[in-house]
């Protein structure tokens, strides 16, 4: 379970670092989505290499939990209407969407994994 949660926040990561280059010019959302999925990684590889100590399991599902949240908020953002964008823009911030759309239920599994993580439930020791 610990190596299936690691590799899975590695996709997070993977899927949701794009995403953060958008931090400092349109949403501060997404660059806290950003980090929060690298520290997911970092936090479950600690778990693994400290003897599965519960403490980093949880500051993963922390993570998973921030991550998710504020990757709705700025997935919400990229679909509104509510704000003009250029034309040449929409279609990357389309694509955006669909990537912020694909990365919510990878953090929302990685967040389980980590809960079960920290719970001991299914780590083969």
């Amino acid at each position: 379970m610990d190596v299936l949660g690691l590799f899975l926040w590695v996709i997070v990561a993977l899927t949701a670092l794009p995403l953060g280059r958008h931090a400092l010019d349109e949403n501060a959302a997404l660059g806290l989505q950003a980090m929060t999925a690298g520290g997911g990684v970092v936090f479950s590889a600690l778990f693994i290499a400290l003897d599965h100590q519960a403490i980093w399991a949880w500051l993963a599902v922390a993570c998973g939990v921030v991550g998710t949240l504020a990757l709705s908020y700025a997935a919400a953002w990229l679909i509104s209407d509510a704000r003009a964008v250029s034309p040449a823009g929409h279609a990357a911030e389309a694509i955006d969407a669909l990537l912020a759309g694909v990365t919510i239920p990878l953090y929302a599994f990685a967040t389980v994994l980590s809960v079960l993580m920290a719970l001991n439930i299914g780590i083969v020791t």
